[in-house]
């Protein structure tokens, strides 16, 4: 029951985070690979971490927010996880949302409803997903990105939203390259093999 409800949670979400199109027709996403520039967060993908999965380094480099941070967990188990970071402001900085399962339903349910923002489907070595700018009017962490890969046996998901990406930062590159390095920190956690 709990999978059906996170899943949920996720796909309602996502659909609020969207304000409505003018003829009432998302246009198609844009398909097309985010540019590989794998070692661009190289040197921040070590621990210590935020969430067991988000090198600290890392996101203060792409947020460029030095902030102390609070970290917030809900739902933590084996299985599935919500975990969000405070800094003291009415949003959190950051929130990430990761389960082990129903990973393509997930992504298959997320991708239309963020069309119209034009979403980047991210390289195949990630797995199945996108990254994207919404017009967030719920949490305002409009820096999306979503993914379904394979950890040897399972397919899991995780999703991060972002509220800050720094000036001069490409967030797209930025949220790939992020994707790669908890996709991998996921992988050692959960002790299976990923592709990124």
């Amino acid at each position: 029951m709990w999978r059906v409800t996170l899943g949920a949670a996720l796909t309602i979400t996502s659909t609020n985070l969207i304000t409505g199109c003018a003829n009432g027709t998302p246009k198609p996403p844009k398909i097309g690979a985010v540019a590989s520039q794998s070692g661009q967060l190289a040197a921040s993908s070590g621990p210590p971490y935020w969430c067991d999965l988000i090198p600290k380094s890392a996101l203060i480099q792409i947020s460029g927010r030095r902030a102390a941070l609070q970290e917030k967990r809900g739902w933590w188990t084996a299985g599935q996880g919500i975990c969000r970071l405070e800094d003291g402001q009415e949003y959190d900085a950051l929130s990430l949302v990761w389960e082990k399962s129903d990973g393509s339903d997930v992504v298959t349910t997320t991708l239309p409803g963020n069309a119209q923002y034009r979403p980047t489907i991210l390289p195949a070595y990630l797995g199945r997903g996108f990254t994207a700018k919404t017009n967030d009017l719920i949490t305002y962490q409009p820096y999306y990105v979503i993914s379904t890969f394979h950890c040897g046996a399972i397919s899991p998901w995780l999703s991060i939203s972002m509220r800050d990406v720094a000036r001069g930062r490409n967030y797209v590159t930025d949220l790939a390259e992020l994707m790669r390095v908890v996709e991998k920190r996921f992988g050692l956690l959960h002790h299976c093999h990923t592709a990124g």
